[in-house]
């Protein structure tokens, strides 16, 4: 998750992230295609060794979610975060733009 305060801390931030997600498309579509990595492709991917499938959190925000298209007003969490600006209240889900209203435990 990005937190961006201001234009250029913006942009930077973005930029990369923006390189990593173009990757990953471009290797979904390849594999989506058959296209598979090679032996020499893998060769000089990091090994991870000993390994298990395991899960983690990711960023999200729980609140009273309301005007959403597919749901009514009621509590409810987001997709994961992947930009989030307090200072320009919003947030970027996997799916959507958010406005922030007000944070919980303030008034």
């Amino acid at each position: 998750m990005q937190i961006i305060n201001d234009a250029d801390q913006a942009a930077h931030k973005l930029n990369v992230e923006i390189e990593t997600l173009e990757n990953l498309l471009r290797d979904l579509k390849s594999l989506r295609s058959g296209s598979f990595p090679d032996k020499k492709a893998l060769a000089s991917a990091p090994l991870i060794d000993q390994w298990s499938l395991g899960t983690r959190p990711v960023p999200c925000l729980y609140g009273v979610i309301s005007g959403h298209p597919r749901f009514r007003r009621s509590e409810g969490v987001t997709s994961d975060v992947w930009v989030m600006s307090p200072n320009r209240r919003f947030i970027r889900t996997m799916s959507r733009y958010y406005r922030l209203g007000v944070r919980a435990g303030k008034t």
